[in-house]
This record gives structure tokens, sequence and C-alpha cells, in this order.
């Protein structure tokens, strides 16, 4: 804390406080002449005449001395400033405004968001600047822009122009990004240089931010908000199957939570294609919710899928999007190499499948390109490193399952093993090998578990394929010596260890066989977004591959209002489309057909809007303030000359109140 004086040239007028002083000592009242011979009047007016002898001659002189000191201070114009640091009266001043304009700001508090307020204390920060200092404005999103371009300027009133027409974005803001622009936009200014901060310091974003200050620096925190704002988002959604066929059941999962501190009532509504569900949730406070609803797809194409909530105080984040690739049938890789009889089963199963197609095909044939249009592949033999390569780089969504051939199998089949795995075959000679479910709780079996497709306890098989070691993973079907004959060796990649033959006894003879078949295929898919999803945040620059050569001008790129939108070509088949500012869907149309979609989805870390106490945001290296007005009082000091002048008043009127008593008393 420190004072400083806007005339210090009248500091002289100080000695002006001896003047009440020297008025007592020697401005006394001359004795009034009486025409009387008795003492007493004679004492009497010597009690008078000798006015520093009187207690009430003391208050007038302290009461006089004070007045004239606070009249004074007042010509002295003394200004007092809180923090030293900032103090920097009479400095040439450059400034560069950091204004949040990521989405939590589009709060409404009151009659107006956070980025309202915060605008305007920008601008009461621009009005305590001189013409002679120079400011810029950062406004704080994905991408942060300054208003004007490598520089500051001293033109102020257009900064503030561009602060009444700024708008919020629903983008995430780049912390680390504004503020190296704002030292950049500092690097060669001149004067007392300051990094001001105007936000509601969301405490998701901001509890982890240390910026490096550097000297000569000065950094202030303007807080816009409250801390706690309740608000309720849809913070997640998936859905399983990610590609799911025509007719079949999806289901769709999404996480609700309540931020704020007490239990909240609201309406979630699911829409997949035409379809739509509602139910009604009571979120408990600052708890996380997942709801399922389930849908059946009908048509073939991609799919939209949109949940939503009833409207609160933050509509932003009150809806999330995905698009499910519907398929109208699960494409089927068949390689019979080593076992063509088990190969033939697996495709007379499939082919009895309405929503899948088998191909036969030849491992020489197999490309990136090939295996990534199969569903899943099934191989009896023993592939190569380069095809378990191909199927490696499907990634998940493509289901392999591996009927080996007797010998040494390829280390890359199981990568976290260190002992080599060899095959054999055995045959049980006249008795079956008796085969069991493993796991009753896999989702395979669920539809068995009723009495109206069968019952699989009692399989059996005449021959068998026994592993020298398990590579670990999870047998599904076993032999009863415990032995897998259906082990998941990884998620999605699988061991058939039961070659299969129509011989009546056989699992493949069997009429459990086919609904076994068909779950299988259906069973253990991934769970999440689609493949050849596209799906990004507000500000993130939006790339679409199209799923076979299309020329520019039979391309349309729509906004949720069906407005056209700009993009360009990209790499190979990828078209590429500036930022979208808001969240929806948005589908590339060849002619008026939707062939594809890019979501765009609000920024889940925005929706919690408790923001960070003023103690929590100000350390060694920055100050805490909670408006514009306040850092105007922490750069240019608090006047006092009116208190000073105020104070004056109040002692020249106690000192004629106090005259007038000692004139009346005896």
């Amino acid at each position: 804390m420190s004072f400083n004086f806007l005339n210090p040239n009248l500091l002289w007028l100080l000695a002006l406080a001896l003047v009440p002083l020297l008025l007592h000592l020697f401005a006394r009242t001359k004795p009034p002449v009486y025409e009387f011979s008795s003492v007493e009047f004679l004492r009497k007016i010597i009690r008078k005449t000798m006015r520093l002898k009187k207690p009430q001659d003391y208050l007038l002189l302290a009461l006089r001395t004070l007045a004239v000191l606070a009249l004074i201070g007042a010509f002295l114009r003394p200004l007092l400033f809180s923090q030293e640091k900032l103090s920097g009266l009479f400095q040439k001043k450059s400034l560069v405004a950091i204004v949040d304009a990521s989405a939590s700001m589009a709060y409404v508090e009151g009659a107006q968001t956070r980025f309202a307020t915060a605008c305007a204390e920008t601008s009461e920060l621009l009005s305590g600047l001189s013409a002679r200092d120079q400011a810029n404005i950062i406004w704080m999103k994905a991408e942060p822009e300054s208003v004007f371009p490598d520089e500051l300027a001293s033109n102020l009133g257009y900064l503030k122009d561009q602060l009444r027409r700024a708008s919020v974005t629903v983008e995430r803001g780049s912390l680390d990004k504004s503020f190296a622009l704002a030292l950049e936009l500092l690097a060669e200014a001149e004067g007392k240089k300051e990094i001001c901060i105007v936000s509601d310091f969301q405490a998701t974003a901001w509890e982890d931010f240390s910026p490096a200050v550097p000297e000569g620096v000065d950094l202030i925190h303007v807080r816009i908000g409250k801390r706690e704002a309740g608000n309720r988002a849809i913070v997640d959604l998936s859905f399983e199957p990610s590609r799911p066929v025509v007719g079949e059941e999806i289901a769709v999962y999404a996480e609700i939570q309540n931020f704020s501190s007490e239990d909240v009532e609201t309406t979630v509504f699911s829409e997949v294609g035409e379809n739509r569900r509602s139910q009604n949730l009571s979120l408990p406070a600052g708890q996380r919710i997942t709801t399922t609803f389930r849908h059946t797809v009908s048509s073939a194409g991609p799919t939209p899928i949109r949940i939503s909530l009833t409207e609160d105080a933050f509509p932003a984040d009150d809806q999330r999007m995905a698009v499910a690739e519907v398929r109208p049938y699960l494409r089927l890789a068949m390689i019979g190499e080593h076992d063509p009889d088990t190969a033939r089963i697996w495709t007379r199963a499939a082919q009895a499948l309405q929503w899948a197609v088998p191909e036969w095909v030849s491992p020489a044939d197999l490309t990136t390109e090939s295996v990534n249009g199969f569903d899943a592949v099934f191989w009896s033999g023993t592939p190569s490193e380069e095809a378990l390569a191909l199927f490696a780089a499907a990634g998940e969504t493509l289901k392999f399952v591996l009927q080996p051939a007797p010998g040494d199998l390829p280390p890359s089949l199981f990568p976290d093993s260190t002992d080599s795995i060899s095959v054999a075959k055995e045959s049980s000679g006249d008795e079956l090998y008796s085969i069991s479910i493993a796991d009753p709780d896999a989702e395979l079996f669920e539809l068995f578990r009723g009495d109206d497709h069968g019952d699989l306890d009692g399989l059996s098989g005449k021959d068998r394929l026994r592993l020298s070691n398990v590579p670990g993973g999870k047998s599904l079907l076993q032999f009863s010596d415990g032995s897998p004959a259906l082990l998941e060796a990884t998620p999605r990649r699988y061991l058939w260890l039961l070659p299969l033959s129509g011989e009546p006894g056989n699992f493949a003879g069997r009429v459990e066989f086919l609904p076994f078949f068909a779950e299988f295929l259906l069973s253990n898919r991934l769970t999440g977004v689609g493949v050849n999803q596209y799906i990004y945040e507000p500000g993130d620059p939006v790339l679409w591959e199209a799923p076979e050569p299309i020329g520019r001008d039979d391309l349309r790129l729509l906004g949720p209002d069906k407005e056209e939108l700009e993009f360009q070509a990209a790499e190979g088949q990828q078209w590429m489309a500036q930022p979208f500012d808001r969240p929806g869907i948005f589908p590339w149309q060849l002619g008026d057909n939707p062939i594809g979609y890019s979501v765009v989805n609000f920024p889940p870390t925005e929706s919690n809007l408790a923001s960070l106490t003023r103690e929590q945001t100000q350390d060694s290296a920055s100050v805490a303030v909670e408006g514009g007005s306040e850092v105007r009082q922490l750069r240019d000091g608090i006047p006092l000359w009116p208190w000073l002048l105020a104070a004056a008043v109040c002692f020249f009127l106690l000192e004629s109140g106090v005259t007038f008593w000692a004139a009346r008393t005896p």
C-alpha cells in the first residue's frame, strides 16, 4: 500500500496548518473597561482573556488545525494504491485484454450472459486509459484472435465498438495460445505492460493453468460470474453395435450429469432416424446417470442419432449427436485354406441368415481396402504375418475368427505371449468330445438362457484342436477336460478349435447351431461411435472422406438449417471444411441424397460452470479483482480528496458548534 499526490507542488500549503495555533496565541480579545473597583470583576476578565487555559480552547485548536490540514490535503489530491506493483501513475500503458469467449461464458446470469458482462468490464478497463496509451483485445476461443492483428493501437473507440458487437462462441477456449499471443503483442510495446484476463475462470479449464509471466508484465485476473452455476448436460453419447444392420436393435447410451448442488427433474429425448423415444429422469445433485434407449433401425445408410434434454439456462449442452452407419447386411470373408468342410458349414449358416452375405476369398487377394470392407473374416488355416498385419490395421471393428491348422502359430497372433504356441489335431474315436459353456454370463449365450432357441448343454464333437498352451484370453466354450473349444484370445479375435462336420451328434448338426452362429456374429461388436464417423467440436477443422471418388461439382455440404457451406478438396478422397461455429449434424450430399455426415458436438469440459474462487485465481505473479473499475483503482489509485474535503467541512462545522457552546458557557 502506498500514497501519491496529483499536486505535489502544493505541499508548501502544509505550513498553513500553523495558522490556527498562531491565532490562538496572539489574537486575544481586548478586555472591556468596567468602572468598578471590585476585584471579582477583574478576575472574571482575566479568566476570559486567557483562552489557552480553558479545555475548550484545546478542542477548538485541534478542530481548526484538522480542518485546515484536511482542506490542504484535498488541494494536494492524494491517491491510495493498495497494490504498489500495479501503480502506474503518469506512465504510458500497454494493455492486452484477453476476453474469454468460450462456451461457458454463454451462461445467463440475471439479465445477461457472462460474456456480455465480460465485454462491459473490458470496456471499463479501456475507459481508464489515456490518449497516449495503447491496447488490444484477444478473443479467447479454440483459435484465439486479436482485434488488431500483430500490434497494439491507440484507437480505443474502435475496441469498445468491437466489444459491443462481439458474440460468445460454443468453442473450448485455448488458454496457452491466448496467453502466448498476448505476450507476442507486448513484446515490442513501450511503457507499463499489462495483461488483463476477463473470464469466469471455469474450474475445469483454469485449475491447472499456471503461465510463466515475464519480468515487467503485470497479470490481472478479472473474475466474471458466480462460483456455482446450476447446470445439467449430456456429457457423452455412445451406441452399440457400431455398425448395425437393417432390422437390428440398436442400444443408445446417454450419460447425463447434474453439475448443480440440487436434485433436478428433466426429460430426455432420443431420436434415431425417424424413431423417437423419451424418458423422465431424476438427476441427484452432482451425480452422473447413464440412461439407455433401444431403437430398431429400418433402413440402410448413415442414420443420425440425437439425444436432447428439456432446455435450461445453459441450452448449448442440452443435446449430443452421432451417426450410425446402418448396413444392409454383414459381409463375411470365408477362407477355407486348411479345412474346407468347416468353411463350407460357416458359409451355409451365413447364407441361412437374411442379413449376412458370405464371400469366398483367396488369401492372395487380401488388401487393406478389401479387409476394411468386411465385418468378419473366418479363416480355416494358418494366416501369414502379412495377412495378420492387415487384420490388425483394420482395428477392432473387424471380427477375426481363426480355425488354425496343426503346427506352430505365428507369434504376432499372440503379441503378449512369450512362449511359442502350437496346435495339434485330436480325434475321440468312437466317443464324442463333450462340450459345455465356459462363461455363462457372456453376451453370446444370452439368447439361450430361455427355452425358445434350444439348449447348448450336451454339445459334442468328434474331432478337436488342442493348443500346446493357452495364451490367455477368455474361453467361451470348453471341452470336458477344460481345454478351450472357442477362445476369445483378444477382443474380437477368436480361435475356433472344434472342427465342424455334418455327422449326427456333431455341433453343426444340431438345431442350436444356426442361432448360435447368428448370435456369434451379432454379439460383442464395438460399442461407441461407428466406423467412418467424423465427430468434432466447434472450432475444429472438419475433414470427411468420401466412400468413393466424387467430383467437386456433385458434392454439397449443408448446415443444420439446410444452408450450403463452403469446402475444398484435401488429400485423396478427403474433403475439408472450415471450422463450424455451432453444434449440429452436417450432411454431405450427392445430389439430394446424404452419403455421409460430419457431427459437431458441444465440448463436454465446458458444461461444469463452477468457477475458481478469488483466492484460487490469485498468486504471487498475478492479482485477482472483481471488475474493471477495481482494476482502474489498482492502476490509477483511489482518489482521497473527496473524503478529505468532506472531513474539512465536518471539522469546520464542529468548530462552529464548539465556539457557540463556549460562548454560552458562563
